[in-house]
């Protein structure tokens, strides 16, 4: 069975939960108004009031869980559908306040690679401009602390990780089909 939310299938990552909203009788996405209206949307597209509303619960869970993962050095909710999670600490864009943030994450040569899906939503999270503008950041898994650069990579290097992230978490692919907003990857190595 897939998750669907009225005409469209909603399925959102939030770094360590996904939220599902079953309609076993929404309409295919296809036959859906709104998707007939504009050929060029996302396939399973997200609404600006669904994104502003999903938000409110992505802030204090996300809070919740870097909490959490720090007290527990990672053994609760360190993991999210079997997969490993990543706490990323980082600067604040507007602020400069040290910022953490739950994210799965794809082991990558000596450091990791991480993905601005926020699960298709229309916008970027907001880490995304966080690093953007400073890409000094610490990576924890479990215990261990490493300190890394993130760097964005071009669409010619997305094309050649992209394989590789959605091997390690699948979802990442309905999540661009979703969105019409060129997801962000940024690969984080050692400094």
């Amino acid at each position: 069975m897939r998750p669907r939310r009225g005409p469209c299938t909603l399925s959102l990552d939030f770094g360590t939960t996904d939220v599902y909203v079953l309609d076993n009788e929404a309409p295919s996405p296809i036959d859906h108004p709104t998707c007939k209206e504009n050929p060029d949307m996302a396939e399973n597209p997200m609404t600006e009031k669904e994104f502003k509303t999903l938000r409110r619960f992505i802030k204090p869970f996300s809070k919740l869980n870097v909490f959490v993962y720090k007290l527990t050095s990672g053994r609760l909710m360190g993991k999210f559908q079997g997969r490993p999670v990543v706490l990323i600490e980082m600067t604040g864009a507007k602020s400069g306040n040290k910022v953490t943030v739950p994210l799965m994450y794809v082991p990558h040569e000596q450091g990791v690679i991480i993905v601005g899906s926020q699960g298709g939503a229309p916008k970027s999270p907001v880490w995304v401009k966080n690093i953007q503008k400073n890409p000094q950041i610490v990576a924890q898994y479990r215990g261990k602390r490493m300190n890394l650069a993130a760097r964005q990579v071009s669409d010619e290097e997305k094309a050649a990780l992209w394989p590789t992230c959605v091997k390690h978490y699948h979802e990442f692919d309905d999540y661009q089909a979703r969105t019409n907003r060129n997801i962000p990857v940024f690969d984080c190595q050692p400094q």
